[in-house]
């Protein structure tokens, strides 16, 4: 029997589903679509390229679980399809599906996103205010929707990682 996990990341962009995995599965190297995103246009911060990225990182994850390797998948957000990849993936491979929710406010997304730029010499997208406020609001919807039950009874694990109270308590 296998002992994969996969392991969804979803949360803000910006918003430190990166670190939270470095901090967490050290031994392992989560496969993320952004970092696969700059490998195929130079820059992360676009959009485009976005159906390749994700293909080739899903791709790469199946063949993790096919080892029975523990597996990480960073996404930003999480759309039903890739629920239901991440399901139908793990019952391929008899694996367990936990899921790992990042909430953040704007400002710390915003924030991480700054940082990121300044270390690869970026500029931000014109629309990333617009781009950050979609993406909080898509993963409040997915909270309710964990909260609620409609979705949570799909996975072996759910977690919501809240770090807003950290954004309250800096001065």
């Amino acid at each position: 029997m296998s002992t994969a996990t996969l392991t969804l990341l979803a949360g803000p962009s910006g918003c430190g589903k990166t670190r939270l995995a470095k901090q967490r599965w050290p031994n392992t190297q989560p496969t993320c679509p952004e970092d696969i995103r700059r490998l195929i246009v130079d820059d992360a911060s676009t959009r485009d390229a976005g159906t390749e990225a994700y293909s080739t990182a899903r791709s790469i994850a199946e063949t993790r679980l096919q080892r029975g390797w523990p597996t990480v998948f960073d996404a930003t957000s999480l759309q039903r399809r890739d629920l239901k990849w991440a399901q139908a993936a793990a019952a391929r491979n008899n694996a367990t599906v936990h899921l790992v929710i990042v909430r953040a406010t704007f400002n710390q997304c915003k924030a991480g996103w700054q940082q990121r730029a300044r270390s690869r010499q970026q500029t931000l997208p014109a629309d990333l205010d617009v781009f950050l406020g979609r993406q909080i609001a898509a993963t409040e919807r997915l909270i309710d929707a964990i909260n609620s039950g409609r979705i949570a009874h799909d996975f072996d694990h759910v977690e919501i990682v809240d770090r807003t109270h950290h954004a309250a308590a800096r001065p």
